[in-house]
Order: structure tokens, then sequence, then C-alpha cells
């Protein structure tokens, strides 16, 4: 595991790395020393339960100053000083249940989460949701979660990142695999105002099941001489929004 971390930190240069599933309970300081060995991040983490579950988080000193964390049973919440932008913002990563009878117990603390931040944010990992159909290579039914998922990412004017690379983030490793999109990575729209550029990337899996997704606010890049245009049903729902658009269209 400590093999394959070092590679990503020495292949991207990480301002933050989120781990999920990790299967640890809790972490000796040469673990530490051997990943981080100029002690340049700080870390966070939610213990597994029983031998499922568990989150790491680490952020780089230099870039963040860690003000306040937060740890849930599916969530873990690092609120941060952002050194360079001189903003604050929250960086919150996931590890939905994995069994259908505790989902909505993490979606409600998922929202709960969400709903308690007053800056911007993003939230990313792995969600063991899929949002409809085409999050799966074979036929697939959304569920009253997928249904629940999306009322949460709608009802806080959340966008999932566009991601790079590919279609699904993990495998059941068979013959005839079974491919799902499981990990995302969603942004307020406070958040996307600070980074407009950020790309998501899915890169090469080693040892997991999962994909890692790398993660780029492409602030050194020479920004496009014209904007993607995004359109989410969400802002539908804002009694503002028809007003607005009337407002912009009749503008010279």
């Amino acid at each position: 595991m400590i093999v394959c971390l070092s590679d990503l930190f020495h292949a991207n240069s990480l301002n933050f790395i989120c781990l999920q599933e990790t299967k640890k309970k809790d972490y000796k300081q040469c673990f530490f020393r051997r990943l981080d060995p100029g002690n340049d991040f700080f870390w966070k983490w939610v213990p597994s339960r029983g031998r499922s579950g568990g989150m790491l988080c680490g952020v780089r000193n230099e870039s963040f100053e860690v003000s306040t964390c937060k740890l849930g049973n599916y969530v873990l919440q690092l609120n941060l000083w952002d050194k360079k932008k001189k903003e604050r913002w929250s960086l919150l990563t996931v590890y939905g249940a994995a069994h259908p009878e505790f989902r909505e117990e993490f979606l409600a603390e998922l929202a709960a989460f969400c709903n308690a931040v007053d800056c911007p944010f993003i939230v990313g990992g792995d969600f063991n949701i899929l949002r409809h159909a085409g999050k799966k290579n074979i036929m697939f039914t959304p569920s009253h979660s997928s249904a629940l998922f999306n009322t949460i990412i709608h009802s806080l004017s959340l966008r999932e990142i566009y991601m790079n690379g590919g279609l699904y983030t993990w495998s059941n490793n068979h013959e005839q695999p079974i491919l799902e999109r499981l990990d995302k990575v969603l942004m307020s729209t406070c958040w996307e105002g600070l980074f407009p550029l950020v790309s998501v990337t899915k890169l090469v899996r080693d040892k997991s099941d999962h994909c890692p997704l790398l993660l780029n606010t492409n602030e050194n890049c020479t920004p496009k001489t014209h904007r993607d245009f995004h359109f989410d049903l969400s802002w539908l729902q804002k009694e503002d929004f028809l007003p607005k658009v009337e407002e912009i269209w009749q503008k010279p």
C-alpha cells in the first residue's frame, strides 16, 4: 500500500490525498514516516469498523492550514484555509455504505454534513451508489438509494466534476467484468467559482479494484477563450432562475 501511495506522491505534485476503505483502525508513526518522511502533510482518519471501511486524508501544510475537523461514520471533513487563494473551503471525503440496508443512514449523514458547510466545498470518494443506468456496463435499474442520492445532489446544487479517462472506476476483476462508476467528486457552486478550470482524471489502478481519481484545479493553465456551457436541472427549482435568465437575455 505504501509503495503505491509513494508512487502517486512522486508522480503527481499532490496538495491533498483522500483514501477510502483503508480497513485500518489506527496508524503507527512508522507508517507516516515511510509515506511522508518530510512531515509535509497534516493527516486525519476515520477508523475502520470491523474489517471494512476506514478513511485517511492528508493535506499539504505548505498549501493549507486546517482549522477544524469533523468525523462521521461515512464522512471525513477538513475545514481549510487555502494559503494561495486566501479563502476558506472544506474538503469532504466519503466512503458510502457497501450494504444496502445502511445506505439511507449514509445518505442522511452526507446530507447533514453538506448542509452544515458554510463555505465552498468539494465532496468526493467512493459513494457506493450508482446515480443512473449509464454508470454501469450491464443492465441496471436505479434504486431508491439512487433517487435519494440524486435528490441530495440537486437540492444542494452540487455538480459532478467531469471525469476524463473512462466511464467506470470499479471492476469486480472477473473474466467478464462488471464495471461501475462508484467514485466521483462533487463540488458546490461557490467552490467551482474558486476553481473554474477544475478537472478529474481517472488513473490506472494497481492493486485496488478501484481506479484512483486525480483532481487538478488547472490554475497554471492558460484560460480558454470560451467557457463550456453546463446546465444543471437543480437551477429550475430556484424561484429567481427564469427572471434572472430573462434579465440577462435582455441586456445589450
